[in-house]
């Protein structure tokens, strides 16, 4: 039945009803075609662990949904406001449950260019309570934490300016919006260098990407994308390296040589099922950085709900 309504289409040149699917060329245009109020509700799930050998040492469970609401659209743009609510942790650290009480309720505004690709943050601003309101909490509730100038400024390095709230503090929207803006053909696979963060986003690493149109689906008209980065390995080492040897001097150990030392790998995965209209249908982003028998690895799911 597919291959019938294929050839109908093509008959009658109906390329334009996809929209941003041309299947004379078997290409996607990732673009947001949204009009002013338009809404979606969306649920997003993150997971962290640790795995040591055959083990998994430590877990953390995330979970909360977003309302996100066209709030402008004009001729070169959209403004889009992100409001998060029903915020639920599963984990052993109680410093950790008290600071994402914080950040449970709160929204973004942020900006896209005309099809869609992420520009800025609008309410920037607004961030800075959540370093104040973090702040009182540290020193109420944990007041013999001796990490707490650590938390502090770590809270402060991703909320306090514009940049920094960009680079590190909206990650779930930069994965939303990652493939808008782009054409993609079907089966293509792009090879590029680009650059990814380092925690908290102090740092960018070089990283070797990987780009395909994987699938079309002219029933459910939509598409899936994915993205593979691999992180600069010898960059990431030294980096580690530089940051234990600072521990190590604390703590008076003896730092093993850099040669001796193993290497660290990161691998970065992107995949989205994206609508003909540029909403978002379902989208995975995996992170797994490994250092001999141990794994972190991280994941986020964003799914329409309605």
């Amino acid at each position: 039945m597919r291959k019938y309504l294929l050839l109908v289409l093509c008959l009658l040149g109906s390329f334009n009803i996809f929209g941003q699917i041309d299947i004379a060329t078997s290409t996607v245009k990732v673009i947001g075609y949204w009009n002013e109020n338009d809404s979606r509700i969306y649920s997003i799930s993150e997971d962290k662990f640790v795995i040591t050998g055959s083990d998994t040492t430590s877990r953390e469970h995330v979970s909360y949904k977003v309302d996100i609401v066209i709030i402008d659209s004009s001729p070169n743009s959209y403004t889009i406001e992100w409001s998060y609510r029903d915020y639920s942790i599963t984990t052993d650290n109680p410093l950790l449950k008290k600071l994402s009480s914080i950040y449970g309720n709160r929204k973004v505004i942020i900006k896209t260019d005309k099809k869609g690709s992420f520009i800025e943050v609008v309410n920037w601003k607004d961030f800075k309570k959540l370093i104040s309101k973090t702040t009182s909490i540290l020193k109420k509730d944990f007041p013999g934490l001796k990490q707490k100038k650590a938390i502090v400024k770590s809270v402060k390095d991703r909320y306090s300016t514009k940049e920094a709230i960009e680079k590190a503090a909206i990650q779930e929207i930069k994965q939303f919006y990652i493939f808008h803006g782009a054409k993609y053909k079907l089966d293509e696979q792009l090879v590029g260098q680009t650059t990814v963060l380092g925690y908290g986003g102090e740092k960018t690493f070089d990283a070797k990407y990987t780009l395909s149109l994987d699938e079309i689906d002219l029933f459910g008209f939509n598409s899936v994308i994915r993205i593979k980065q691999e992180v600069d390995s010898k960059q990431l080492t030294d980096e580690a390296y530089s940051r234990l040897s600072k521990l190590y001097v604390e703590s008076e150990n003896v730092m093993p040589s850099r040669e001796d030392f193993p290497p660290v790998n990161n691998t970065i995965r992107y995949a989205s099922r994206i609508h003909n209209e540029g909403w978002i249908v379902f989208s995975i982003k995996t992170k797994e950085i490994s250092l001999e028998s141990q794994i972190n690895f991280k994941s986020r799911i964003i799914e329409i709900q309605k």
